[in-house]
C-alpha cells in the first residue's frame, strides 16, 4: 500500500477558501471598472453625435446671415433635424457674433455679423440627459454632455467654414 502526504503537511492546508475570498474581492471590482468604461464610452459617443449635430446646425444658420432672427430659426431647426433624442440646439444655444480670423476668436453680438456658435446639448435643463448603465450602482443616474461648432463667413457671400471646439486649447 501506498501511503499518501498527510493533509496537515500540505502546502494548501489552511488556505481551503482563499480563492472564494479573493474572488468575493475582484470579480466586484472589474466590473465596476467594466461599467466605468461602458458608460464613459458611451458619453465620448454621445459627445460625437452631439458635435456632428453642432456643425451641421451651425453651417446651416452662418448661410442664412445677415439675419439673425433667421440664423437663429435655421440653426434650431437643423439642430432638432440631426439630433432625435429631444432638443438637442434650443434658440439661446445659437449665437450670432463676429469670428476674427487673425486672433482666432468669436464674439458673440460682434458687427458685422458673419459668424454662428452653436451649442448642442444633452443635459437634466433640456430634458434629455444622458441615462448611464452601470454608474446608477454609484448613484450617479444620468450625464450632461455637450459640445459647440463655430460656422463663419470670410469671403463672399458663398464662402464657409467650420471652427471644431478642438481646435482650441482650453487648458
Amino acid at each position: 500500500m501506498s501511503q499518501g502526504v498527510p493533509r496537515s503537511n500540505s502546502v494548501c492546508a489552511g488556505d481551503t477558501g482563499a480563492a472564494v475570498a479573493l474572488a468575493a474581492i475582484i470579480i466586484p471590482v472589474l466590473l465596476a471598472i467594466a461599467g466605468l468604461v461602458v458608460d464613459v464610452g458611451q458619453l465620448y459617443w454621445v459627445r460625437a453625435d452631439l458635435q456632428k449635430t453642432a456643425a451641421a446646425a451651425a453651417l446651416a444658420a452662418v448661410a442664412d446671415l445677415p439675419s439673425s432672427t433667421e440664423a437663429r430659426a435655421t440653426g434650431v431647426a437643423y439642430g432638432s433635424a440631426n439630433h432625435g433624442d429631444g432638443i438637442a440646439v434650443a434658440g439661446s444655444d445659437v449665437e450670432i457674433g463676429r469670428w476674427n480670423r487673425q486672433t482666432r476668436t468669436f464674439t458673440p453680438g460682434g458687427s458685422p455679423a458673419n459668424a454662428v456658435l452653436v451649442t448642442a446639448n444633452r443635459s437634466s435643463a433640456n430634458g434629455n440627459p444622458v441615462d448611464l448603465f452601470f454608474l446608477p450602482i454609484l448613484g450617479v443616474d444620468t450625464a450632461d454632455v455637450a459640445a459647440t461648432a463655430v460656422a463663419a463667413r470670410t469671403g463672399g457671400m458663398g464662402t464657409r467654414f467650420l471652427i471644431d471646439d478642438e481646435m482650441f486649447d482650453t487648458d
